[in-house]
């Protein structure tokens, strides 16, 4: 189901690259050498905090320039297999970043869209949309609604740009709404950079790297992720190869820390590195 194949179409050059030294992972010395030696490898990426930086309108969470053209340089890559792993919507992110051709793992596992493909969507037993329909209806009594997010398998309540002392006061005040509901089973309220969620229970980034990457079976494997709902991922993708945390450094999972306006130098680095490994070596002048 997830073929390692190359990109159909031709991608923006990258450039200023050939000659600046790798990007340095804070932790893991030895990762680029671990790419070059592996045969097969797999990049999972989370976008919000990492490939692109927070806004308080979050439709206006663009990535940082050069993220784009590096991902279509890495999926060109044929023994190399990318996905980004997101708490959005599958058809959100698309429209942040512009590309369809892209494997896409959305609202934390449930959805699932493979390049150029329309989402598949997990189903939802319908107790579990009561729940999140009601969890929505007694967050509402504590914030304005356009700050509340109904997606498939969750509800988002949204704080960035609130005053911190307004923002803890509703945090608390929601959590303790969602109490009842959480008290029922199946579903967890879990904090992400800027706000709180509840989220049925059954599926997260890090079930769903997993299941990808039994399936993918590469040789060498990297997360990259910035906030609490990463830490699934990183507590499995050691399995397979390294978690590397973007941001400031905090406690975590993550055997690796990258600052996040460094990501897209790691990912023209990923590229690069695999397509220098790939290329046969030159013998020109060498003894007969």
């Amino acid at each position: 189901m997830f073929a390692l194949s190359g990109m159909d179409r031709t991608s923006e050059p990258i450039t200023n690259v050939a000659t600046r030294p790798l990007t340095q992972i804070e932790g893991r010395a030895s990762f680029w050498s671990d790419l070059r030696q592996a045969t097969s490898t797999a990049l999972l990426l989370d976008y919000d905090g990492t490939l692109a930086p927070f806004a308080i309108d979050r439709l206006a969470a663009l990535p940082l320039p050069g993220v784009v053209p590096a991902l279509q340089a890495i999926r060109e890559q044929t023994d190399s297999f990318i996905a980004l792993v997101t708490g959005r919507p599958v058809s959100e992110l698309r429209q942040l970043l512009g590309l369809a051709d892209l494997m896409v793992i959305g609202s934390h596992g449930w959805e699932t869209a493979m390049p150029g493909a329309l989402p598949v969507t997990r189903a939802l037993q319908p107790a579990r949309s009561a729940l999140l329909d009601a969890a929505a209806y007694l967050a509402a009594e504590h914030i304005d609604r356009s700050r509340i997010e109904r997606k498939h398998a969750s509800v988002a309540v949204h704080l960035r740009g609130l005053q911190l002392d307004d923002a803890a006061t509703i945090a608390k005040h929601v959590n303790s709404a969602w109490s009842q509901i959480v008290a029922e089973g199946g579903v967890t309220v879990r904090p992400f950079n800027g706000g709180l969620e509840l989220r049925v229970s059954g599926w997260d980034k890090g079930t769903a790297i997993a299941d990808v990457l039994e399936t993918v079976q590469p040789d060498f494997a990297a997360y990259l992720g910035d906030d609490d709902t990463d830490e699934d991922a990183f507590a499995v993708i050691s399995r397979w190869g390294v978690g590397i945390l973007v941001g400031d450094a905090r406690p975590t999972r993550a055997a690796g820390r990258l600052d996040m306006q460094a990501a897209p130098g790691f990912l023209d680095d990923w590229a690069r590195v695999l397509a220098k490994a790939r290329r046969p070596e030159q013998r020109s002048g060498s003894r007969q």
